[in-house]
Formats: C-alpha cells, sequence, structure tokens
C-alpha cells in the first residue's frame, strides 16, 4: 500500500512556530514540516518530500538544509524537533504551480525529477539469504501512514486498533501450484522472491528459522482455513494461504521487547494468488484462528468510533507486549475498519479494504534507532 514517492500536494495550512519568531509550521496532508516565515500560505502547491529521502546537493542547497540532515552525508530526511516542535519531512515551495519551466498538477510523482532516493539501511548477514523466484506467491505490501490520507477514515467510523511492533516483516504460507513453502521478507516479497529454506546457505537465516519454529502450527492453520473455504463451497485450486507477521526479539531491531529469542506476532492472514488477487481475513476471525493453533497476534489495543482523540490516546506510551521491559517505547499503532467498506451503488467510492498507520513521536525521533525490512 505505501509507495515511497516526493508527490505534488497542496498546503492544507500554515501555522507560526510557537517558539521561533522566523519559522512557521506548513502542514501537508498531516505531516507538519517546519519553514521560513510567511514563505508559503495556505493553498499553495509544494512538492513534500518523505522521511528516509536521500536529498541530492543542489537540491539540499535550494531547500537550506545543506548539511543539517541525518545521516553521516547529513542527506538523509528523518523526523527531528526543531525548538520543540516535530519536523517530518521537507517542504519544496511551487508558488507559480511550475517545476523546472512545466506545469504540475496534484497527485505529480517527482521523485525522479528532483533526483531522490530512498534510504535502506545495510541488511545484517542473518536477515538476508539464498532466494528463489515465485513472483506470483508474493507481493509488495506496506501500510500507509494516517498523516499522508487524514480523510480517508470518516470520523465515526467503527475501527479496531492494534499496537504497531518494531520487528520485522515476515510471511509465511502454502499454495497449491507453488511447489515449495512461502518464506520471504518485505524486501524479498516485493521482488517476488522467496527465501530457499533448503539451501545450506540460510541455515541461520532469521526467516528461515521462524518458518522452521512454526511449521507445524502453521500447516494446522492453512488446513483450518482451506478446510473452513471448502466447506461454503469455494475453489481452493488457486487459492494460497499466508500467514503475515512480525519477527521481534534480539538482534531484530534496536527495541528487542525482552524476548530471550526471536518470536512471531501475527497480524494478517491472506488468501489467494499473490499479485493475482488478494483477500485478507477480518481481524477477529484472524486472531480466532490463530489462537486455535497457539499462534500469538500483536495486541489490541482499543475499539471505537474513528476519531484523533482515539488514535493520540493510543500512539504513544509503553508497548503492551508482556515481556517488555518498562523502558520499551511504543512504535504507534495500527487503525483498522471494523468491516472493510461496501461498493456504492454507483460504482464510485468502493475501497474495500482500509488500513493506516500512526506512529508515535517518541518512536521517530529516538537516538540511534534501526529500520531493517
Amino acid at each position: 500500500m505505501s509507495q515511497f514517492a516526493a508527490r505534488v500536494e497542496r498546503i492544507r495550512d500554515v501555522k507560526h512556530h510557537p517558539n521561533a519568531d522566523r519559522l512557521d509550521i506548513a502542514i501537508v496532508g498531516d505531516y507538519h514540516c517546519i519553514v521560513g516565515r510567511d514563505c508559503m500560505s495556505a493553498g499553495d502547491l509544494c512538492i513534500y518530500i518523505p522521511e528516509s529521502a536521500i536529498v541530492p546537493d543542489d537540491l539540499a542547497r535550494r531547500l537550506g538544509v545543506e548539511g543539517k540532515l541525518a545521516g553521516n552525508q547529513k542527506n538523509r530526511v528523518k523526523a527531528t524537533r526543531l525548538r520543540g516542535e516535530l519536523s517530518q519531512g521537507l517542504v519544496l515551495h511551487l508558488p507559480d504551480q511550475r517545476y523546472d519551466g512545466k506545469t504540475v498538477r496534484v497527485g505529480d510523482d517527482m521523485t525522479e525529477a528532483l533526483g531522490l532516493t530512498q534510504y535502506r539501511p545495510p541488511v545484517p548477514v542473518h536477515m538476508g539469504g539464498e532466494v528463489k523466484p515465485r513472483f506470483d506467491h508474493t507481493w509488495v505490501y506496506d501500510i500507509e501512514d494516517r498523516k499522508r490520507y487524514p480523510d480517508l477514515i470518516e470520523l465515526g467510523e467503527p475501527v479496531i486498533l492494534t499496537e504497531k511492533l518494531h520487528g520485522t516483516w515476515c510471511i509465511m504460507g502454502y499454495h497449491p501450484d507453488a511447489g515449495i513453502p512461502i518464506v520471504s521478507s518485505k524486501g524479498f516479497a516485493g521482488k517476488g522472491l522467496v527465501f530457499d529454506i533448503e539451501s545450506g546457505k540460510n541455515k541461520h537465516n532469521l526467516y528461515v528459522g521462524i518458518y522452521q519454529m512454526y511449521r507445524e502450527r502453521l500447516g494446522l492453520l492453512v488446513d483450518k482455513i482451506t478446510h473452513d473455504l471448502q466447506s461454503n463451497g469455494a475453489d481452493t485450486t488457486e487459492k494460497g494461504v499466508y500467514l503475515l507477521g512480525e519477527i521481534i526479539g534480539p538482534r531484530v531491531q534496536d527495541l528487542g521487547y525482552g524476548q530471550s529469542a526471536p518470536a512471531f506476532r501475527a497480524f494478517d492472514i491472506a488468501i489467494g494468488r499473490g499479485r493475482s488477487g488478494i483477500d485478507y481475513l477480518p481481524w477477529d476471525r484472524m486472531r480466532e484462528v490463530c489462537r486455535s493453533v497457539d499462534i500469538q497476534t500483536v495486541p489490541e489495543l482499543a475499539r471505537g468510533p474513528y476519531s484523533l482523540d482515539l488514535v493520540n490516546t493510543h500512539v504513544d506510551g509503553r508497548s503492551t507486549i508482556d515481556e517488555a521491559p518498562d523502558q520499551h517505547i511504543r512504535e504507534g499503532l495500527v487503525i483498522r475498519l471494523e468491516r472493510d467498506r461496501e461498493p456504492t451503488d454507483d460504482g464510485g467510492t468502493y475501497r474495500g479494504r482500509i488500513i493506516l498507520k500512526a506512529v508515535s513521536e517518541r518512536y521517530l525521533t529516538r537516538k540511534s534507532g534501526t529500520e531493517y525490512d
């Protein structure tokens, strides 16, 4: 769902920085970005440059941030606090609605035009490995930030909030014609690649190790869902069953959640054929199936009518993982509709499953954090 891109956006609002006479806060989507005083107005066009962007030197000079960004080269966009206020991303103002002599429109992807690339941290050896192509049995999975689409979920819609864990994304599953179990990471799955579980080079691979640990329970889960589908008259010859979740624990990320060894927490069960079409089980059904085969899920934090108050109440704080020591901050939360939206009578606004994330400001601005895929 999420895609790295610098897009043309319209500035929603501009406010004076409460602690700096020469600074304003430009609001794009719901991202707050620190800019110079009185240089932008609500309604203006801009290019929003997201976190993790590597900014070329000439663009950094144009934006006035040369040598002021994150990373060893001081050229990486990262959330930070300036005079006590969060700044998340950069804003390139387009006062005449043009860039490089060409008219631009809201939604235009300007990533290539700006010479931006996305920062990807080096992957530790135990998180890489020998892979095989299985292009039709994996897909790109990510969740957009609520701040990018602040109006996507309507106020009052029933939602479920779950804790977003700071681990590494993992998929495990089977498809009738895949020939091998599907085991992959976010980065490899997005490229149509899966780990070769029989390769000696993957003996110490983190994802293969989790698969071996959960293999029997995963088999029971797949059998249960396949049986349920067949009982309802579904043709399962083209339907794989995939368990998606987060691996947490030591040597995964900078937050270990008090685990003595890597552990898995499920957040989705997908049914279908990878890139050809996937359906997800509703949260309550997914959790019920996982519990029946002794697979833990990510913690549920709250339910209720959607509002910013509900989100803000639960986005910060400590992790609810039982083994987490007191100092472990919460990464944030995932927001799901209790029920997928149905198509409208005119076929207009059907958006099916809607799922967004909200990230803790404390997590975003922590020091020495890791962000491996």
